[in-house]
């Protein structure tokens, strides 16, 4: 599933992807540094539960940038340096929201024992 990151995690300073699903657990994530060490999607819930509302949200800290998307099932966190062409991470995630979407949605009806 990581595979799915390829292209965000290949435009110029992108730090990282992780994508945390509606209920607050990290379902994939890829990074192109050193992993954050013991990040837990619970530590994050207040702050996701807070921007819920926005579509999208983009935060600038010392020495990063967040950019967070809402999905359809989730969140997407986009974690990337001040150099990066941020409209090519929005096209990015435009992109993969939808395969995100297929990827975690559940079958039903006679489409769950028919797959492709």
């Amino acid at each position: 599933m990581k595979e799915l990151f390829n292209d965000i995690l290949g435009i110029d300073d992108v730090k990282g992807a992780i994508f945390i699903d509606d209920n607050r657990e990290i379902k994939i994530e890829g990074y192109n540094t050193v992993p954050i060490p013991s990040l837990n999607p619970m530590d994050l819930s207040a702050f996701i539960n807070a921007i819920a509302v926005n579509e999208e949200t983009e935060i600038h800290f010392d020495n990063l940038r967040l950019y967070i998307r809402r999905i359809e099932n989730g969140h997407l966190l986009i974690m990337t340096g001040f150099d990066t062409q941020m409209a090519m991470v929005r096209l990015n995630c435009d992109v993969l929201a939808p395969l995100i979407k297929a990827q975690f949605e559940k079958p039903t009806g006679l489409g769950r024992f028919f797959k492709k």
